[in-house]
């Protein structure tokens, strides 16, 4: 079900688009409009109705304009003297290339027999309509490996120098060579950069794949655009942004495989090297997976503006799939299962400078799956000298949380109810593995890090003391409106909450699922997949649509009524209304599977088989059945019936119809009168006319 990738190579042609988004200059600033729809009954003595803001829009891509001179790389046939602005005479390596160009030109690199080698620094300072273009050429893959100088401290890096604006890489495949520091690397003071189309292979070795900004330097780096790119095999880091870092979206990219080298070793994280601090300010992911990662998916540290996640896919990330700490955060569409350790969604309040809370936080459409070493959806957590609130305002609605875990809640979070003012949700699914954990929400101990008692102010079914009720059996529908909240043992045979295969991690929805059709409109129009949100939205990250279960209709019978005489054989046909695959029976009531005679011509929508045999005065039926591509049968006969006309029988002459017998016989142009069939009319039929004489 999942689109995983695996650590080979992928078609880096293929142009995944699905919404696209660039940014502007002051893109933080957005209206929020009513969208009209009055959810939730809040939480707690201060909760109020809310309206949910209208959602973010990412910002649009950029209109890539490269028009300067085109020069061409091709290691193979090249010559570094050429000038490498005709694709037949062009430049050998990648650097006399470069050399040759001006803010605004465009290098074409061929493939050649083996990769690129070398190490470049791209520095040019072009405008929005002089965009500096290095790509591989269309339809190619383009391998380039990274080695350094030689020089001591060298890294070997393909990077976009100090003071470069507008620039555009496409279609490259880079490796990170033979060493443990390669990468591509997006230095200070640079601003519109864009790459497409790109894979880092950082051979199980490599420290980094993308290093973007660099620490405590200003100014930093300024929009900054990744889209379908794939990092993978990276030791510390898959992609790292360090402070500052303004505006950055990423748009269908896989970042994978990173296991624990050093310290940290997320596979996209957002902070500086000298602390947990913020180096980020607004953060736009559009169609992202991450896995293997080992330690979180995503660390995210955005000091101003927004997080946007949109169509997140996480999964097996060894200290969970997000670490947030930032300010307002949009989480919509995205997939979490089978993240260890601290759960999916971490909200934590870093002790480090500067603090700043998740002052809003919007949970939707998400679906949040199982794992038996995933404890916790959401967690939430302040501690020590963090004397501010964890988060002011949460709008919580159409997810599913469900927990494989044996002993802990498929959602928990700790949250004083003194440090914020608003926790809007409904229309969630809450679904646990034991009596008593499907939902938790805890008050924290007096030194803000220690767990208090379960709180009462929040009921999914009904709690005594401050504890879930072992016994009970959890109703439908709690505070929140809309809930539905389930546990295994609940006496339902529920093992799940309705999805396809639990066993190969697919979260689509069955047709029978209580998430479907179940939640509530919060301006959301797709799902994670794209598909649209018809009509009343479906609970998760999955819109579900149904599968085709009706079988073909048929229709134009043919041939139809009495056929003429001395027909011997005829063509059966018919019509259906989708491609199908038809057989008939002579026999009426017979499954399809058992029929034995499939139609010559079918598998599309018109279907046909000649039939001989036929004799005169006969009828003859033929029932007929289907099966579409989805394998629905007909259940029904279509019949097929006609008939050949009998014979005629002979003709009694006598002398009052004697005249008739001559102009029969005279008249050759009529059938009756070859009394003996052998296709002329001559003294021998008058013969057998004369032999039918009655007195």
């Amino acid at each position: 079900m999942q689109n995983r990738f695996k650590n080979t190579r992928f078609s880096l042609m293929i142009m995944l688009t699905t919404i696209t988004i660039w940014f502007a200059a002051d893109c933080a600033v957005f209206g929020l409009k009513e969208v009209g729809v009055e959810v939730g009954k809040g939480f707690g003595a201060q909760a109020q109705a809310q309206i949910i803001p209208s959602i973010p829009e990412i910002p649009a891509f950029p209109d890539i304009q490269s028009n300067g001179n085109t020069y061409h790389v091709d290691k193979d046939i090249g010559n570094d003297d050429n000038a490498c602005t005709n694709i037949a005479s062009p430049c050998e390596t990648i650097q006399a290339g470069l050399n040759k160009m001006s803010a605004g030109d465009t290098l074409i690199i061929s493939p050649g027999a083996t990769p690129y080698v070398g190490e470049w620094d791209i520095v040019f300072t072009g405008d929005s309509s002089s965009w500096t273009t290095i790509k591989g050429e269309d339809g190619q893959t383009v391998e380039i490996s990274l080695i350094d100088s030689g020089d001591a401290g060298s890294h070997g890096e393909f990077s976009v120098g100090e003071t470069s604006r507008y620039i555009y890489i496409k279609n490259l495949v880079i490796e990170a060579g033979s060493a443990g520091w390669r990468e591509i690397y997006i230095h200070d003071d640079v601003e519109n950069v864009v790459f497409e189309d790109v894979e880092f292979d950082g051979n199980d070795i490599n420290i980094y794949g993308f290093i973007i900004g660099e620490t405590d330097i200003s100014p930093g780096v300024t929009n900054i655009y990744l889209k379908n790119v794939m990092v993978h095999n990276t030791g510390q880091y898959g992609i790292i942004f360090r402070k500052p870092v303004t505006t950055v979206v990423l748009e269908n990219v896989t970042v994978h495989t990173v296991p624990i080298k050093d310290a940290a070793n997320d596979c996209i994280a957002g902070r500086s090297n000298q602390g947990d601090t913020y180096v980020l300010k607004d953060f736009y992911l559009k169609n992202v997976t991450v896995y293997d990662c080992g330690e979180q998916g995503l660390d995210l540290g955005v000091a101003e503006g927004i997080t946007y996640i949109d169509g997140l896919t996480a999964y097996n990330c060894n200290y969970g799939a997000i670490k947030l700490w930032g300010n307002t955060v949009w989480i919509m569409n995205s997939l979490f299962y089978d993240n260890a350790d601290i759960g999916h969604i971490e909200v934590k309040l870093m002790e480090t400078a500067p603090h700043h809370d998740a002052a809003k936080i919007y949970l939707l459409h998400n679906t949040f799956g199982g794992g038996a070493t995933t404890k916790r959806a959401v967690y939430t957590q302040k501690c020590s000298n963090v004397n501010t609130a964890i988060a002011t305002d949460w709008w919580i609605y159409n997810n599913i949380f469900f927990s494989e875990h044996p002993s802990q809640e498929s959602f928990f979070m700790l949250m004083p109810s003194s440090d914020h003012d608003v926790i809007e949700e409904g229309n969630n699914y809450y679904f646990g593995v034991s009596d008593h954990r499907a939902i938790g929400w805890r008050d924290m101990g007096v030194d803000g890090c220690s767990w208090g008692p379960y709180t009462e102010s929040y009921t999914v079914s009904y709690m005594t003391d401050g504890t879930w009720n072992a016994g009970g059996v959890y109703a439908q529908f709690g505070n929140g409106e809309g809930n539905i909240a389930r546990y295994i043992g609940d006496g339902n045979g529920l093992t799940n909450p309705g999805f396809v295969n639990l066993g190969n991690d697919d979260y689509y929805f069955l047709s029978g699922s209580f998430a479907v059709d179940a939640g509530i409109d919060v301006g959301i129009t797709h799902d994670i997949l794209g598909n649209p949100r018809d009509g009343k939205p479906d609970i998760g990250a999955y819109e579900y649509i149904p599968t085709d279960t009706a079988p073909p209709t048929l229709s134009n019978p043919s041939p139809t009524g009495t056929l003429s005489t001395n027909t011997t054989q005829t063509t059966i046909s018919l019509t259906t209304n989708e491609t199908a695959t038809c057989r008939y029976s002579t026999t009426p009531n017979t499954a399809y599977a058992s029929m034995t005679n499939t139609f010559s011509t079918t598998g599309g929508t018109t279907h046909s088989q000649i039939i001989t045999g036929l004799s005169d005065g006969n009828s003859y039926n033929y029932y007929v059945r289907c099966i579409d591509e989805a394998g629905n049968p007909n259940t029904d006969d279509f019949n097929i019936s006609f008939s050949i006309a009998s014979s005629p029988s002979p003709i009694t002459y006598n002398i009052l119809n004697f005249a008739q017998l001559i102009i029969d016989w005279l008249a050759t142009a009529v059938s009756t009168a070859d009394l003996n069939n052998d296709g002329v009319v001559n003294t021998r039929d008058l013969g057998i006319m004369m032999s039918s004489w009655e007195e």
